[in-house]
């Protein structure tokens, strides 16, 4: 089990790095299929703290498409 998530913390560390933030960076909008699934905005106040969150907003962009494919399938009661 600890090869596993070994693996795909490595995955997920590659998939951090090709979202760099840029100087002065205070939002992430996220589309997935060519649908704003996502919008994330630090108040310009606070975009000094914004590099701290970046992090947090990609690994949780990363399960956007599988909440995607959750919502679509059908509800069972």
């Amino acid at each position: 089990m600890g090869d596993v998530y070994d693996a795909k913390s490595n995955d997920l560390e590659d998939f951090i790095k090709a979202f760099e933030i840029v100087d002065s960076q205070n939002w992430l909008l996220v589309f997935v299929d060519n649908e704003i699934m996502g919008l994330d905005v630090v108040s310009s106040e606070f975009e000094y703290k914004y590099k701290y969150l970046h992090k947090k907003l990609i690994k949780a962009m990363r399960l956007i498409p599988w909440l995607k494919m959750i919502l679509k399938m059908p509800i069972l009661i």
